[in-house]
């Protein structure tokens, strides 16, 4: 079928080019409209695919993508549903979250909803089950490798509590209901010329109480 083209003018010597504005309008009673951007099906082929883009500067920084979900005054807020498609006959789409290449390369912020009356958000990471035979997916939380200089630290760490006690740290393997339970290792670094790396454990210091107990038991 045929393009379909809606752009803004191009600048001149100086100057920026004019901007594009989809909006809907507002709605004193009921439900304000929506905007679907949405790609055509291919029967013989491949969907459609969709980009947003922000165009290259020459100087300073950068241009923002930005996306929000709507604030509510009498319900909860709007969510942001990003979703990668399924394979029917194949493997299912995957979803990356990078930042840019610079020195240093860009940060990937992910932080739950600040509390303003209760709790803040949780946050939850977690592969899907199985619906029929096989291994669920992993977790591999790791830090990039270096050629001159040390390797970047993994940090588990829970909130200091001001008025109450301080959030605890969980490390569970999973039962296994006809085969052997999962297994918890911890295992410092080797290293082929110094040193290779220690492993602390170590129990709360109480300032005002006695310290915190250590039990291993088999």
């Amino acid at each position: 079928s045929g393009d379909v083209t809606l752009a803004s003018a191009n600048a001149g010597r100086s100057g920026a080019s004019g901007p594009l504005l989809l909006q809907t309008g507002d709605a004193k009673e009921g439900s304000s409209g929506t905007i679907d951007i949405l790609s055509g099906e291919g029967a013989g082929g491949r969907g459609g695919q969709i980009t947003i883009m922000v165009g290259t500067g020459d100087s300073g920084t950068g241009g923002n993508v930005e996306m929000y979900a709507g604030d509510s005054t009498a319900g909860d807020g709007g969510e942001i549903i990003l979703a990668s498609g399924e394979g029917l006959y194949g493997t299912g789409g995957g979803l990356s979250f990078v930042a840019g290449s610079g020195s240093p390369g860009g940060d990937i912020y992910i932080s739950s909803g600040q509390g303003l009356k209760s709790s803040s958000g949780r946050l939850y990471m977690c592969t899907a089950n199985v619906l029929s035979k096989g291994s669920s997916g992993s977790i591999s939380l790791t830090t990039g490798s270096t050629n001159d200089g040390n390797t970047g630290a993994i940090l588990l760490s829970t909130g200091t509590a001001s008025g109450g006690s301080g959030g605890s740290i969980f490390i569970h393997a999973g039962c296994g209901e006809t085969r052997d339970g999962g297994g918890v290792e911890l295992i410092a670094g080797e290293s082929e010329i110094g040193t290779g790396g220690e492993v602390f454990v170590t129990t709360g210091y109480g300032q005002e109480t006695t310290s915190g107990a250590m039990t291993l038991q088999t």
